[in-house]
């Protein structure tokens, strides 16, 4: 147990041990550069830590990384998909319309009612960009046309066309299986089929679409083939129409 006492000399405090041991002021210069030499060493290790990440970047541009060495962030390179792109789908279009004028006046009136179903045909182009291997992300412009004997409707459209591969991760032809949603605006109308004189027309439609793929063929790594199936809704205050496409796809990758 330590205790305070008075030292020999005059008003002298140390500190005495257990054996009657005093230290010394003398011992005070031993403290200071054992002090000094801690904080140097705590010195040189902030600057080597502070160097590690550019080692680390020195490596990397250097050569290969180790496996371990790479960090949760960085990103898997693209198998089947990347970069640009661009598609065209079209076919066979199936549906039926029904419409009034564009005329607040002449809405749910039977006597201004036109309506049509039947087959026709459609597509769409679209450019964007594939952002992974699983998921694109495109602009569209839409066409289609359908009716009977005696009527017609057709319409043009501008969407926001994306596409997603729910299946990629299961690896073989599943990668290449597809669904697609189409969300956007546009216009139509309903015409007689003898002169072409418009019945019925849209205004702006509200239009949503939903459709699924597979990319049946590739070739040379950036052309993919194949069919596909759709189905669209279209609304205004004076036109409905609802109609399906069945088809032929095709979309080029820039990469990888």
């Amino acid at each position: 147990m330590c205790r305070f006492g008075r030292e020999g000399r005059a008003g002298g405090l140390g500190l005495t041990g257990p054996r009657g041991s005093t230290i010394e002021r003398r011992s005070m210069p031993r403290k200071v550069v054992v002090v000094g030499v801690s904080l140097l060493a705590a010195c040189f290790s902030g600057a080597a830590f502070a160097q590690a990440p550019a080692a680390a970047g020195a490596r990397q541009s250097g050569g290969p990384i180790d496996e371990a060495e790479k960090g949760l962030w960085d990103a898997t390179p693209a198998t089947r998909r990347s970069g640009f792109t661009a598609g065209l789908m079209g076919g066979l279009s199936f549906g039926t319309v029904v419409g009034y004028p564009n005329d607040f006046s002449k809405w749910d009136q039977p006597a201004y009612r036109s309506a049509t179903s039947g087959i026709g045909n459609g597509g769409t182009l679209y450019l964007g960009g594939a952002l992974t291997d699983w998921f694109t992300f495109a602009i569209g412009f839409e066409g289609s046309t359908y009716g009977g004997s005696r009527n017609f409707t057709r319409e043009w459209a501008i969407l926001f066309h994306t596409e997603a591969f729910p299946l990629f991760s299961l690896g073989g032809g599943y990668r290449d299986i597809g669904i697609f949603v189409d969300i956007g605006t546009g216009m139509a109308t309903i015409n007689r089929r003898t002169d072409e004189a418009e019945y019925s027309s849209s205004g702006s439609l509200s239009i949503a679409g939903l459709g699924a793929f597979w990319e049946t063929w590739r070739l040379a790594g950036h052309l993919a083939l194949g069919p596909f199936l759709s189905g669209t809704f279209q609304s205004s205050d004076s036109v409905t129409r609802v109609f399906g496409l069945a088809g032929f796809r095709a979309a080029f990758y820039g990469g990888p």
